[in-house]
């Protein structure tokens, strides 16, 4: 896995050397390209193919459709890994996968399932929450709406 060429997108200051190591051992990389906002992701050499990006959720925000087609749209290739440091709601992860991201590590709490995320983004398989998952099994997305009171 020498050649794979990872890109961590939107992480500052201390969450930068919180995740990058987290990365390089989810995808067995040792080196890493970083890119802290937008412009400098549109910078990015696009000639040489980019096998997976490791996005902070926390980046991506609410304009989430337009920011995610972009990171698409100049990296088609890519397999995208969104990190959450933070609990999401079932609904903001069920809006994440639907503008296409690959694998969504928030909301793990134990060894196992952690170990399940590396292993499914190793392979480049798709990955998501367990209680996403669950949800998809319960079709359990009409009550939360991402807000709860």
């Amino acid at each position: 896995m020498s050649n794979v060429r990872v890109l961590l997108f939107g992480f500052r200051k201390m969450a930068e050397y919180v995740f990058s190591p987290m990365v390089k051992e989810m995808t067995g990389v040792r080196e890493i390209e970083i890119a802290y906002s937008m412009h400098e992701l549109e910078q990015v050499d696009s000639r040489t193919l980019v096998d997976i990006i490791a996005i902070n959720a926390m980046s991506i925000g609410f304009n989430m459709s337009n920011q995610l087609q972009k990171i698409k749209m100049y990296f088609p290739e890519a397999f995208i890994i969104c990190i959450s440091p933070h609990r999401l709601s079932v609904f903001i992860c069920w809006k994440f996968i639907k503008n296409g991201i690959d694998a969504l590590i928030a909301n793990i709490e134990n060894g196992t399932e952690y170990k399940r995320a590396i292993a499914a983004i190793q392979i480049r398989r798709r990955y998501y929450p367990p209680a996403l998952r669950q949800s998809f099994e319960d079709n359990d997305f009409t009550g939360d709406r991402g807000y709860r009171f």
